[in-house]
């Protein structure tokens, strides 16, 4: 799979389109809290990764993009994420 396909929507939006308000403010607050935004904009969407493995292994082709694109809908992982992050 493309990793353009689910990365550049994560990265433009920051992270607003695949989770709730609460995570997301979450999210914003420990990237933009030191310079170095860029790098902790990596790390979580590194971290997200870590954090729905297990979800993104079970699955295949179609239903992985879907579910990359529509993180955190169902079961919001914000702070889980922040956590991996750090």
């Amino acid at each position: 799979m493309d990793v353009q396909l689910f990365l550049v929507n994560w990265l433009l939006g920051i992270f607003s389109q695949q989770f709730p308000p609460s995570s997301v403010l979450l999210l914003w607050d420990y990237i933009f809290a030191e310079e170095n935004s860029l790098q902790r904009t990596l790390l979580v969407a590194v971290a997200i990764l870590v954090t729905y493995r297990q979800s993104v292994l079970a699955k295949t082709g179609q239903d992985i993009l879907a579910l990359l694109l529509g993180l955190g809908k169902e079961q919001p992982k914000g702070a889980l994420v922040l956590y991996t992050a750090q």
